[in-house]
């Protein structure tokens, strides 16, 4: 039996009044067109509690030509100016600038319209934004990690900076109602900072509709090797680079690496490409939509990305689910996501013979990159964001309820 429009809205109205639909503020300083996979995971969320009946608003920062504020699939956006140069990296002092100038609207937002809480992403530099609705308003609000804002998670980027910071992001962690990192190796790591702290586990999805093979890949006489990030050090393109010459001796066919994305250290791959003398393998794409990526993942045989830290890196689900083998290094997300010698290697950093070993590997044999990428769609399919969206609701139901919802070390959809 279908259902019409009009009855599907007097079904969430009434859902609405019985209190099980909710008014939500989301959080943070990135947001489709600008940022990496910490906006994406907050469009792809506020996208599907929309789609469930809820009222989803962002605040978040204000890029050159986009508008103050617009709706987007029901998404209600708000944007505040900010001292912000670049579409794909924030320095630590436009991060603050968010804050200050999200002072304003967080308060209009508040004062005009009723929202049962604030979901932060990222505790700094949104943190201090749900304190403040919670202490002035008295709304609660729950804290999503993902990575930087976690101390210890860039000690060769940030290691002083993050010891200022400890202190501020204690108030901010035990006043917030529910805190929640990305993969299990972010909260091990965050709770070695606040031991006895307790998170959840709600992991990153992937758009499973857009990002697949459904359509054929077009054979090519050379391997496509695919990297998609920020063009930042701590993403590993540089260990890549180290380890063309090598590869390029032990690979019997030819082969090329698509780089997807730019960035501040973009000048320096590009020299040590030069050095090399490498230039004829890489191929430089710039920075791509996200509505866009699909197509590269299509046209593409594997996916490499060595990096020194992740919370649980969108680009590797989006691989998966687009049916490619994995090559990535052992560090938290990654290590959830690829399951060593099945959807792709895991590698150390450290050791540039395992990525060359891997990568040599999988350009020589075709099928081990067929069998790979079979397991990689299939690990994908358990990690769907309307799974996703479904694990916050229960988070965001019992901080309503100011009921106790204790962490059960696993993700809340496979309790």
């Amino acid at each position: 039996m279908s259902i019409d429009k009009n009855s599907a809205n007097e079904c969430c109205f009434m859902l609405f009044l019985q209190g099980c639909l909710m008014r939500i503020l989301i959080v943070n300083y990135e947001f489709p067109p600008i940022g990496g996979g910490g906006g994406i995971a907050t469009y792809y969320i506020a996208r599907e509690l929309c789609r469930k009946g809820h009222s989803v608003s962002v605040l978040t920062s204000r890029f050159r030509e986009l508008r103050w504020h617009e709706e987007l699939e029901d998404i209600q956006i708000y944007r505040v100016p900010v001292l912000r140069k670049r579409r794909d990296y924030c320095s630590v002092l436009e991060m603050a600038t968010f804050i200050l100038s999200s002072l304003p609207m967080l308060f209009y937002l508040l004062l005009t319209r009723k929202f049962d809480l604030l979901h932060i992403f990222f505790g700094v530099p949104s943190g201090p934004l749900g304190y403040i609705a919670k202490k002035i308003f008295g709304i609660p609000y729950i804290i999503r990690m993902g990575g930087g804002d976690v101390p210890g998670f860039r000690p060769f980027q940030y290691k002083y900076l993050y010891t200022m910071l400890t202190p501020f992001l204690n108030i901010l962690w035990r006043n917030a109602e529910f805190l929640v990192a990305n993969s299990d190796g972010l909260r091990d790591m965050a709770q070695r900072v606040f031991p006895g702290q307790p998170i959840h586990v709600i992991p990153n999805g992937v758009d499973l509709y857009r990002f697949n093979n459904r359509l054929q890949r077009c054979p090519t006489p050379e391997v496509r090797i695919l990297f998609v990030s920020r063009l930042i050090r701590r993403k590993g393109l540089q260990f890549l680079i180290d380890a063309m010459p090598t590869i390029r001796k032990q690979a019997h066919v030819p082969f090329v690496i698509h780089v997807v994305g730019d960035g501040p250290d973009k000048e320096l791959f590009t020299r040590q490409i030069e050095e090399r003398g490498v230039n004829e393998y890489f191929r430089f794409h710039g920075y791509v939509d996200h509505g866009k990526l699909p197509d590269y993942y299509l046209d593409a045989d594997l996916f490499v990305l060595p990096s020194l830290a992740e919370g649980m890196p969108n680009v590797v689900l989006e691989a998966m689910g687009s049916g490619l083998p994995i090559v990535a290094t052992k560090v938290p997300g990654s290590e959830e996501l690829v399951h060593d010698g099945q959807n792709g290697f895991l590698i150390e950093h450290d050791k540039p013979e395992e990525l060359i070993r891997a990568l040599v590997s999988l350009i020589n044999k075709r099928s081990l990159r067929e069998k790979m990428g079979c397991q990689s769609k299939a690990i994908a399919r358990e990690y769907g964001w309307d799974r996703v969206a479904d694990d916050y609701m229960e988070l965001y139901r019992n901080t309503v309820r100011h009921e106790v919802l204790q962490p059960t070390g696993e993700f809340l959809h496979h309790v």
